[in-house]
């Protein structure tokens, strides 16, 4: 099993506007070998959202931040296009707008887990967000079991499993399905974990998608800008995020 971390692809020219529908192939965080992209007006897996007057935002131009020894970081401007006049149309435009909104995504990864950290400017406290995971699919929805505990939610197949936990700013945890399905089935649950934006608050979540489930997820400790991860193997990672590009460093 592979897995992809994308923040520096985003399928737009430089010419090209920051807004309209997000192209899946291209706008996730992330991407693997044993799982598929949901459909563009499906809830978004392996995506970071706020919500404004209804409309979820989307992802497309993508910013490098920076990149180190199993991390890398990058930042977007939330999106919120409007759906189409008529079937297969363009996005209507007049949605919301955040001018100087922007979501900062920084992945750590070790193993088969990996931690998020979302660092949001300019976007109003109190506004609700959503961080999903891996999107897994199956032919039929008995293939799939689900499980919910707190602000932790895990899927799986026979072939796989997938685990999306809350480690700082969610309040609650569940799935979504994409009705259209993915690449590996027609019946395919999105993990989701839910908060509202609060000022000055990093959003922290951990994440796995495996073939051999077992191992136990990181514990992780938010001090301001300051995330301390503590791994299965004994290892820690620290990360800074006081300055515009984060500091991350990884002790045995």
């Amino acid at each position: 099993m592979v897995r992809v971390h994308n923040h520096g692809s985003d399928h737009l020219n430089p010419w090209d506007a920051d807004d309209g529908e997000p192209d899946p192939l291209y706008a996730r965080l992330a991407y693997s070998t044993r799982s598929g992209p949901t459909a563009v007006r499906n809830a978004a897996d392996n995506h970071v959202a706020v919500h404004v007057r209804g409309r979820e935002s989307v992802r497309r131009r993508i910013h490098p931040i920076g990149s180190g020894p199993d991390w890398v970081a990058s930042w977007h401007r939330p999106r919120f296009p409007g759906p189409p006049a008529f079937p297969g149309g363009p996005p209507v435009a007049g949605g919301p707008v955040l001018p100087e909104g922007r979501i900062e995504s920084l992945v750590v990864a070790r193993g088969a887990w990996e931690v998020h950290v979302h660092r949001l400017h300019a976007i109003p406290a109190g506004i609700p967000v959503t961080v999903t995971g891996w999107a897994l699919a199956a032919s039929t929805p008995q293939e799939l079991d689900e499980q919910v505990d707190g602000v932790a939610v895990a899927v799986s197949t026979k072939e796989a499993t997938t685990r999306l936990v809350g480690c700082h700013g969610f309040d609650a945890a569940g799935v979504q399905r994409a009705p259209q399905g993915t690449a590996y089935g027609a019946w395919a649950l999105v993990p989701t974990l839910r908060g509202n934006v609060a000022a000055g608050e990093l959003l922290v979540a951990a994440s796995t998608l495996t073939s051999a489930p077992g191992t136990a997820a990181p514990e992780v400790a938010v001090d301001g800008a300051e995330v301390t991860v503590a791994w299965a193997d004994g290892a820690r990672t620290a990360c800074s995020w006081a300055a515009e590009v984060p500091e991350v460093a990884t002790a045995s």
